[in-house]
C-alpha cells in the first residue's frame, strides 16, 4: 500500500457537486417555479373563494328572512282571527244578553246598509232566521250590502230573493241565518 488515501469529505463533496450542479439547479428552478406558481395560484383564489363563502353567507341569512316572513304573515292572520272572533263574541254575548232583542239585531244590521238604502220590515224567527224588506236606489248599493253582510261574520247564510239590473229603486227581500 504505497497509495494515500486522501480522508477530506469536504473535498469530496465539493467534487460530486460538480459534477450534479447543472442537473441539481435544475430541479431546483422547477420547485421554486412550482412554489411560486402554486402560491399565486392560492392567492388569486382567495378573493374568489371569499366571494363564495360571503354569498352563502348571503343565501343563508335570505332563507332565515323568508322564514321569519312566513311567521309574521301567519302572527298577522291569527291577529285577524282572533279580532274577528272577539267581534263574534261581543255580538253573540250582545244577542244572550238581549235575549234576542229585535231592537239591538236592528241596530246591527241598519250599520250594515248602505247609506241610501232604508230597511221596511223585518222579521226574527225562533231559528234565529231573519227575514227583511229592504229598498235601495241604486244596483252598486246591492254590492255594497252583500258585501258588508258578507264580511260582518253574524251570519250563516244569507238570500237574496230578486234584483233588477235597471236603474230604478229596488225592494229586496233578503233571509238571513245569525250564527
Amino acid at each position: 500500500m504505497k497509495g494515500r488515501k486522501q480522508f477530506n469529505y469536504a473535498q469530496r463533496w465539493k467534487i460530486v457537486q460538480q459534477k450534479l450542479s447543472p442537473l441539481a439547479d435544475g430541479k431546483r428552478l422547477d420547485l421554486t417555479l412550482m412554489v411560486c406558481f402554486l402560491l399565486i395560484v392560492v392567492l388569486a383564489s382567495v378573493p374568489w373563494l371569499w366571494q363564495y363563502k360571503l354569498d352563502y353567507q348571503l343565501k343563508e341569512l335570505e332563507r332565515r328572512i323568508a322564514d321569519y316572513n312566513d311567521v309574521a304573515a301567519l302572527d298577522q292572520q291569527v291577529t285577524e282571527l282572533q279580532a274577528q272572533a272577539s267581534n263574534m263574541k261581543a255580538f253573540i254575548q250582545m244577542m244572550v244578553d238581549n235575549q234576542k232583542d229585535p231592537q239591538a239585531i236592528i241596530a246591527q244590521i241598519i250599520r250594515l246598509l248602505p247609506p241610501a238604502s232604508q230597511m221596511l220590515s223585518f222579521t226574527l224567527a225562533e231559528d234565529n232566521t231573519i227575514e227583511m224588506t229592504i229598498t235601495s236606489d241604486k244596483p252598486v248599493d246591492l254590492i255594497q250590502l252583500r258585501d258588508n253582510l258578507k264580511n260582518s261574520g253574524l251570519f250563516k247564510e244569507f238570500d237574496i230573493r230578486s234584483v233588477f239590473l235597471h236603474k230604478q229603486q229596488q225592494r229586496l227581500e233578503l233571509f238571513l241565518r245569525l250564527k
